[in-house]
């Protein structure tokens, strides 16, 4: 059976009451403000904003029965952002970030369930900023938190924890707080 939620760019597989299979795909255009990234130390303005496209591309895979105690979600995404003006000075910095996730739920009640996260990501930039770049890396997120299905038409999650990144031709680590709150809000019902 095939399902296509109300979110855009969501297609849903259910191929039984234990398993789902989420596939998405968004695109973005956008642009960065001056005053950040490249144009923060700039003597010289350029005429356009640096405007960049990202596509992003993935597939969730959740396992368990929702009355069950434990569920689990395996993840896969791809995300590649892009520059489309200015290039001569933004080419640096398009990237392509990879990423891979485990998810473990302990279902406390029919709509609370606490959780274990843990994402890797692997980001490899195109063109080196310099000879010696080494921004190309992976990041390690591992994650505790909850989410709260708070009605047929709110939820949320929230997950605290640790990151850590790590580049391919450094030793240097960069370690912090990591978190991620979502709130979700679908007023029309859900089929």
């Amino acid at each position: 059976r095939l399902t296509i939620p109300d979110r855009p760019g969501v297609l849903g597989q259910i191929a039984t009451r234990r398993g789902r299979l989420d596939l998405r795909a968004s695109f973005e255009r956008a642009h960065d403000p001056f005053g950040i990234n490249r144009t923060e130390d700039a003597t010289v303005r350029d005429a356009e904003l640096d405007i960049w496209h990202a596509l992003q591309a993935g597939g969730l895979f959740h396992y368990g029965a929702p009355e069950a105690t434990l569920n689990s979600e395996v993840g896969m995404a791809v995300l590649q952002k892009r520059y489309q003006t200015n290039e001569a000075a933004t080419h640096f910095l398009d990237y392509t970030m990879t990423s891979f996730n485990y998810t473990v739920f302990y279902n406390l009640s029919a709509k609370t369930a606490t959780l274990f996260d843990f994402v890797r990501s692997n980001v490899q930039f195109e063109d080196p900023f310099t000879p010696v770049d080494g921004r190309d890396g992976d990041e390690y997120r591992l994650r505790t938190g909850l989410r709260w299905l708070a009605s047929g038409k709110t939820s949320g999650d929230l997950r605290v924890g640790v990151f850590r990144r790590e580049f391919d031709n450094s030793p240097v680590a960069e370690e912090g707080l990591d978190w991620q709150a979502t709130v979700q809000w679908a007023p029309r019902a859900r089929t």
